[in-house]
């Protein structure tokens, strides 16, 4: 798909209908596929990132600082369960295959820790599956931005990299793939079998958790306090304790030494 341009569409119904319908208040005049890297759409440039792969260990709720940033972001995730039987069953097969490997391996040191990681993994997910009543999934994760220039894009597409290393993920740019991505973000539950088999990686249930996006991270009031500062994204913190319509009670205290304290409100 190239350069779609339905204006011409929305002008036969405004003259047919002497009024504008819901749909063409929504609906773009046109939608530019054309450039590689990004989309336009009515002189907004969109762009996709997507998550290739992840730390073996991921800390909790690892999403939160690119949520948090000042720009658009827009985050798809979708979950695919697997069935747990035919699941066990294969990794049973690899455990063996990859037991007997490390045993006859006469590969370097290198390659024989990472053969060993692949192993452990095998038999954590297993025990998992069998012992914990764990359900595993497929995680596919799309993160797109949109701006009012191809400067201020880049720009936004530097921030979520640099984010997403920082926060073991690897990442990559959806290039010739932006018009799959679009739609991958969009709430059209479109998911292309192509780039799944790219970006698709397991999770359990446990790690589920970790990917949970909805955190509120900020505490203002307009008319509030400095309280201090917020220790995961460093926003302020102004609170007015007496705004009855917000708060039950106007009771706090502080604790702590003179260079560390902590407020407590109830």
């Amino acid at each position: 798909m190239g350069f779609i341009n339905i204006s011409n569409i929305n002008n036969t119904k405004i003259l047919e209908n002497r009024k504008l319908k819901d749909i063409d208040k929504v609906c773009s005049s046109y939608i530019d596929f054309r450039n590689p890297k990004y989309v336009e759409i009515d002189g907004i440039y969109y762009s996709s990132i997507l998550v290739v792969n992840y730390s073996r260990e991921m800390e909790s709720l690892f999403l939160n600082k690119i949520i948090s940033l000042d720009i658009d972001v827009q985050i798809s995730m979708y979950y695919e369960k697997k069935n747990s039987y035919e699941v066990i069953k294969e990794l049973t097969y690899n455990i063996g295959s990859t037991g007997a490997t490390m045993k006859t391996s006469g590969e370097n040191q290198q390659d024989i820790e990472i053969i060993g990681n692949t192993y452990n993994d095998a038999r954590f997910i297993r025990k998992q599956l069998q012992v914990g009543e764990e359900d595993l999934f497929y995680l596919t994760i799309y993160i797109g931005t949109y701006a009012d220039s191809i400067e201020e894009l880049e720009r936004n597409l530097q921030k979520i990299e640099s984010i997403a290393i920082g926060n073991g993920m690897t990442t990559i740019r959806g290039t010739y793939r932006q018009e799959q991505c679009l739609f991958s973000t969009l709430p059209l539950l479109s998911n292309e079998s192509e780039i799944k088999k790219m970006m698709a990686r397991n999770v359990l249930t446990s790690g589920l958790i970790s990917t949970y996006p909805f955190v509120s991270n900020e505490l203002y009031d307009d008319n509030g306090v400095l309280v201090g500062v917020n220790s995961f994204d460093k926003s302020l913190i102004m609170l007015n304790r007496f705004d009855t319509s917000k708060y039950k009670n106007a009771n706090m205290f502080v604790i702590g030494t003179s260079r560390f304290w902590k407020v407590i409100f109830y």
